[in-house]
């Protein structure tokens, strides 16, 4: 696909897999890969896998716990509730478009402190459709989902990819420099560096992100070309990309 082809595709970004607020965020390695580790499951079932089975063993305190392996990039699932806030964005994708999914990750000096290093873009979805709870329930395409191997769960949609959806190789950082480029506030603004807490107390540029990013976020049309650029610079082997170089297409206004 040439790259102005991908400026005409909608973009979203949602937050998955662990933090520290639920345990450790998966590893960054020095090299740029990482593991992605997915949050715990809370209602397993029979085909629920646990963190073991998913070579994930040395990354979280309990290898015997369940994991919500969600999304899975086997047969290209991803579910999340109807109702949530969070999905809003992410629901106004259509066939074509691209769901990228980011996460905390952590470098083994943070990882032995408990914190955060920062989020990364770790993969994402080539849209094909997205099938609502009715069909998604009974449907052979969904029988991998975390959601489908519950023991009970309901109110769910699932985000179904193409066979050109990826796991990321190495990760691409949401940092203050990024998203400058390609991520505004609702009004249009780049994000509130800077701004202070209810108690007054400065925000870090984590801080930031993490707030601009509790729910799906629209990557807004002029800042397409910023954000594929950026991803392509570290995953230049994707299956999406078949263009040589970026440099005939004009770079959108970046805004204030």
């Amino acid at each position: 696909m040439k790259l102005n082809e991908l400026l005409e595709r909608q973009v979203a970004i949602i937050n998955v897999g662990m933090s520290t607020t639920r345990g450790i965020p998966g590893p960054l390695f020095e090299d740029g890969t990482f593991r992605y580790v997915p949050i715990r499951e809370r209602k397993p079932g029979n085909l629920t896998p646990r963190y073991r089975d998913l070579g994930l063993a040395e990354w979280v305190p309990d290898p015997d716990d369940f994991a919500h392996y969600d999304p899975e990039f086997e047969t290209m699932t991803f579910g999340d509730y109807e109702y949530r806030p969070r999905v809003a964005n992410a629901k106004k994708l259509q066939s074509g478009d691209f769901l990228f999914f980011f996460a905390s990750l952590s470098t083994m000096e943070d990882r032995r402190r408990r914190g955060t290093t920062g989020f990364f873009l770790i993969g994402y979805f080539e849209i094909d459709r997205i099938i609502p709870y009715n069909e998604a329930k009974n449907s052979p395409l969904t029988k991998n989902n975390a959601h489908i191997r519950r023991t009970r769960d309901s109110e769910f949609s699932i985000w179904k990819g193409t066979s050109r959806s990826a796991f990321l190789e190495f990760a691409v950082p949401i940092d203050r420099e990024s998203t400058d480029l390609w991520l505004r506030t609702s009004k249009g603004k780049r994000l509130p560096w800077g701004s202070v807490d209810r108690s007054g107390r400065r925000r870090s540029d984590l801080e930031v992100i993490n707030s601009a990013t509790r729910a799906s976020r629209l990557i807004r049309p002029e800042h397409r070309w910023a954000f594929w650029t950026l991803v392509n610079a570290k995953n230049p082997g994707l299956p999406i990309f078949s263009y040589n170089s970026p440099s005939h297409i004009k770079q959108g206004n970046q805004g204030d």
